[in-house]
């Protein structure tokens, strides 16, 4: 992922329109469901510096939040 695809991630995306930005599927680093809430939080690795990398954490299938280190 690059830092301007990143900055195209927008809360309340899905996770195919977050594919389509990124062009990747990216990697499933946790998912936890209770009470019929769903918790997903997908990695990809990073363009830029080594260890360069993005999360985003999407909630009942929408982003909720994203995460950063590194890219460009």
């Amino acid at each position: 992922m690059s830092l301007s695809e990143y900055y195209k991630i927008e809360t309340g995306m899905t996770y195919e329109e977050v594919i389509k930005i990124v062009g990747s599927y990216g990697t499933e680093s946790a998912r936890t469901e209770t009470q019929g809430y769903q918790i997903v939080i997908i990695s990809w690795n990073g363009n830029g510096q080594i260890g360069a990398n993005a999360t985003v954490t999407f909630e009942n299938g929408r982003v909720s939040s994203k995460a950063q280190v590194g890219l460009q």
